[in-house]
């Protein structure tokens, strides 16, 4: 059975350590990587943690306010994000 068709524990961690992992590495090789292992694991909910995670992010770094945004701590984890969140989201139709 594919990961991405179980409910439950084993896709949420699947998914949850994919972010995690692309967003530490910052955008590049890893991040193209996880993004095309996300692609295959594609389904409602992992568009839904991938949006919820930049989300988070995006809410984290305005309330600092950076004059330039390569300045502020978060902006490599948006980087990544948005990456991944542009192949689950365009991939996934």
């Amino acid at each position: 059975m594919e990961i991405s068709k179980q409910e439950g524990t084993v896709a949420d961690m699947a998914v949850e350590e994919c972010i995690a992992f692309a967003t530490s590495a910052g955008v590049g090789t890893r991040c193209i990587v996880i993004s095309d292992t996300l692609v295959s694991l594609v389904s409602v909910s992992t568009r839904g943690k991938v949006i919820a995670h930049l989300r988070k992010a995006l809410s984290r770094s305005t309330v600092v306010g950076a004059k330039v945004l390569n300045e502020d701590h978060a902006w490599y984890q948006l980087a990544a994000l948005t990456r991944l969140t542009l192949a689950v989201c365009h991939h996934g139709r």
